[in-house]
């Protein structure tokens, strides 16, 4: 079932069941709006006979697959037009703070504000111009909704307006960080930083003493799955190493499975003299051989943002991510293993679909990312009549698919593949220019509704057939183009309410 995918000549380009990705790319054929597609649209497949497929719901309309899509095209027409310095921006329970600190970093004018779901003060929220939130929770009628990667599929695909980031084709990328220079010394979590070096102000040398003795790691991990396998795989690179490590683990409430689990996870070549866990002031130690390194393992709660980017930093190259520190480590060049929290399993067929596409030359980081399927992602429609793909994928014990990484860890191309793909991530895929453009073209039209109805306007004739992809784009460019230059400076102009 599983064809080889190419850029230039997409994998459904000689399958008749894939005539509605066939069309939207001949509608974006144009130079200003070419289209690629590397995984196509979600379907379900008969159980029986693999080769009958059906799109899944909300994904089957042609003119809404085209309005949805000619928004990636629209949105940079919108940077010639100036925002007034008066504008205003709220955001209603957004975890991550970096959505606040690329906003406040691009729009340096602007008022921006923030506040989570439990607040009850939500009466100044009709001051501002425009109002985001996660689509979970909204405080007003009119919110813009920007969804995790993954939620699209989750969704009503028509549900408007909702801008979903991840690497499909509908969606709108990755968030994505600058590196800068990390030291332990930036860490502010006590707790750590007295387990590490005994003190809460390590100096210079005392973390060169350090890292000269151990290997530090950092695990986001979710499930139990998750984080056993992680665990092997490491202990199975470093096999071969003398140095002592010393892993991290957030968010892990219960490391007793790991206690549970020691001999299934220990193998005689791991070269492990003793384990130590740590967790709530509790040491549990596992004296294993006479001879061999130490593992330490230290289970943090209460982790801040700025700890985790950090830590992820300044360990060694595998990390364990879930879906909050998977945009650290692809910023941060690592090979993660992506333990995801969530039932929907697309950013990891996106991840692979880009791959294979991408950085075929490292069959190696390809497979990586098929293990990571297998122990992450796992169809839940046994019995019924039409299923995801993932009901045809060969299911393996958690054990197999540790040995195969550790494996691959070992390989030099394996880290070099994971480099590249990283790398097209953060050039092609960024969310970060595109949040910005879509904050300000909503600004916009919440200023300008002349603007915002011209657009409609476009789109039902486009989506009715009536003008091209190109004609919209040259229509809706020319009046941007005519606002900007019959307006003048916008600073000054404010829409009455």
């Amino acid at each position: 079932m599983t064809q080889k995918r190419c850029e230039t000549a997409p994998f459904f380009s000689n399958n008749a069941s894939h005539c509605l990705e066939q069309s939207l790319l001949q509608v974006f054929s144009s130079q200003e709006s070419s289209l690629k597609i590397l995984r196509g649209l979600p379907r379900l497949y008969h159980h029986k006979h693999p080769s009958k497929t059906l799109i899944k719901d909300g994904f089957s309309d042609l003119g809404l697959l085209k309005i949805k899509v000619i928004e990636h095209f629209l949105l940079p027409l919108y940077e010639m037009i100036e925002l007034p310095q008066s504008s205003r921006i709220f955001l209603y329970n957004f975890q991550e703070k970096e959505i606040m600190h690329i906003l406040k970093q691009h729009f340096q004018h602007l008022d921006i504000d923030w506040i989570d779901s439990n607040s009850k003060d939500l009466k100044k929220i009709n001051s501002f111009d425009l109002i985001l939130s996660t689509p979970n929770k909204t405080p007003h009628p009119s919110t813009l909704l920007i969804g995790e990667p993954g939620f699209l599929e989750s969704s009503p695909f028509s549900k408007d307006p909702l801008y979903c980031m991840g690497l499909h084709f509908l969606e709108y990328g990755i968030i994505t960080f600058s590196s800068s220079d990390f030291t332990f010394q930036k860490v502010r979590n006590e707790e750590l930083l007295k387990w590490l070096f005994q003190t809460i102000k390590p100096s210079k040398k005392e973390i060169e003493n350090y890292e000269e003795n151990h290997h530090f790691y950092f695990a986001d991990c979710f499930s139990e799955k998750g984080a056993k396998i992680y665990l092997y795989a490491l202990l199975a690179s470093e096999s071969t190493l003398d140095k002592d490590i010393d892993l991290c683990v957030l968010n892990s409430e219960e490391l007793s499975f790991l206690i549970d689990t020691l001999e299934q996870i220990l193998e005689p070549n791991f070269n492990i003299k003793k384990i130590e866990i740590h967790q709530t002031k509790k040491v549990r130690t596992y004296v294993l051989a006479k001879e061999g390194k130490t593992v330490r393992i230290l289970s943090l709660k209460n982790l801040i943002h700025e700890d985790v980017f950090t830590l992820l930093a300044l360990s060694k190259d595998f990390v364990g991510v879930s879906d909050t520190s998977l945009p650290f480590a692809i910023s941060l060049n690592k090979i993660f293993f992506y333990d995801k929290s969530s039932q929907f399993c697309s950013l990891i067929k996106d991840l692979i679909a880009l791959a294979e596409n991408r950085i075929s030359q490292y069959p190696g980081a390809i497979q990586f990312f098929r293990l990571i399927r297998n122990s992450l992602c796992h169809s839940k429609d046994h019995g019924a009549e039409w299923v995801d793909e993932l009901y045809f994928q060969e299911q393996k014990p958690w054990n197999e698919i540790a040995k195969h990484i550790g494996k691959l860890l070992k390989h030099p191309s394996t880290k070099s593949g994971f480099n590249q793909l990283n790398g097209i991530i953060q050039k092609e895929y960024s969310f970060n220019e595109k949040l910005c453009q879509i904050v300000k073209k909503n600004l916009i039209h919440s200023f300008f509704p002349d603007i915002a109805f011209f657009e409609r306007t476009l789109k039902k004739e486009f989506q009715e057939n009536q003008i091209s992809a190109k004609e919209l784009l040259h229509l809706m460019h020319s009046r941007l183009f005519l606002k900007s230059i019959g307006r003048g400076a916008f600073a000054s102009i404010k829409a009455p309410r």
